[in-house]
């Protein structure tokens, strides 16, 4: 893992090669590989392989963070159709959903409630 995060100081690699590069360090080793926290651009990311009340791995948005200069340029959007895109699950899974312009988001794109337990965490 100190190697991975090496690799990201020292190199600035785009958030697209930083998770491709985690999804393939995860495949090989889900358990150390569960989550792992990425930065470029000033956009920050927290990605987990599995989440509660979902019992098979999936990918999880944990944390999302855009500056307020970027956001509503609609680079959360395209990086979910890069997400559905490149990942080995069926299920995308975006965690504590409590903004409400993130929320009509989820709706318009059929994210739906984990479970009754975790009703902001949204699954499609």
């Amino acid at each position: 893992m100190v190697d991975f995060k090496m690799w990201q100081l020292q190199n600035r690699p785009s958030l697209t090669e930083q998770i491709t590069r985690w999804l393939e360090l995860q495949s090989k080793d889900p358990q150390t590989w569960s989550s792992c926290s990425f930065e470029a651009q000033k956009i920050q990311l927290l990605l987990r392989n599995r989440t509660n009340d979902i019992p098979e791995e999936c990918l999880v948005i944990a944390s999302f963070f855009l500056p307020e200069e970027l956001q509503r340029q609609g680079i959360f959007k395209s990086f979910i159709n890069y997400l559905t895109e490149i990942s080995p699950w069926k299920t995308i899974v975006i965690e504590d959903v409590s903004n409400e312009n993130l929320v009509r988001f989820c709706e318009k794109y059929k994210f739906k409630a984990v479970s009754p337990m975790y009703e902001t965490s949204r699954a499609q």
